[in-house]
């Protein structure tokens, strides 16, 4: 749902595999509550190690036509989330 132009996400997807991420705990807690694209920026300027699929989401790597790069929006967890599972399934059927 929206509030004042802004999508909001339930707790229950808050804390789903579509909107998590791989990095430690002190990067992680540097993002803090920012916007997106204030946490790409730190990101960026990390000397700390970042897995290369937490990189592609900051980049939105996963969306075919990112519009805005402000938010993680539900197209980009839904994107995301089928990659990540498309994955998954092709290293088990392996």
């Amino acid at each position: 749902f929206e509030v004042n132009g802004i999508e909001l996400i339930s707790e229950r997807e808050k804390h789903s595999m579509a909107n998590l991420c791989l990095m430690d705990k002190d990067l992680n807690s540097s993002l803090s509550n920012n916007f997106f694209h204030t946490k790409r920026k730190i990101i960026k300027n990390s000397t700390r190690f970042v897995p290369i699929c937490s990189l592609h989401i900051f980049n939105k790597k996963y969306t075919l036509r990112p519009q805005e790069f402000s938010f993680w929006n539900k197209e980009d967890r839904e994107n995301y989330a089928n990659e990540l599972f498309n994955k998954l399934n092709q290293n088990t059927n392996d």
